[in-house]
């Protein structure tokens, strides 16, 4: 178990953040993966402050209940799980990412679907 002490330290470091707002996945809300394509080449040493506030947002995202997964690929493109109420919020939500917002990078955005392939063989 981690020191109040510990925690203190993280929060410090993670600065203001949104209240927690957990939402449950339910049928109104829509899965969708964003992959991340970069827009323009930057000198990454030159934006250390603008990746941690991507860290920051990416953590906000997080507590909201908005982002669920996020992974790199081999390449080191972000790929992200979103939650949202439509493909228009979770524009939105990407929209105010620091690195959307400097225009270094965009996203493909797929509205995921249930696998209905399985009621085949259950003959329904």
């Amino acid at each position: 178990m981690r020191s109040l002490t510990h925690m203190k330290l993280i929060f410090k470091h993670v600065g203001s953040i949104r209240p927690l707002k957990t939402k449950l996945f339910t049928d109104d809300n829509m899965k969708i993966l964003a992959i991340e394509k970069e827009l323009k080449s930057v000198n990454w040493a030159d934006e250390a402050q603008t990746l941690t506030d991507e860290a920051r947002s990416v953590y906000q995202l997080m507590l909201a209940g908005e982002l669920r997964e996020i992974y790199f690929t081999a390449k080191k493109n972000a790929v992200l799980m979103l939650e949202c109420d439509n493909m228009e919020s979770a524009e939105r939500l990407l929209g105010e990412m620091p690195l959307v917002k400097k225009g270094i990078i965009g996203f493909e955005l797929l509205e995921l679907k249930p696998y209905t392939g399985l009621a085949r063989l259950m003959n329904v």
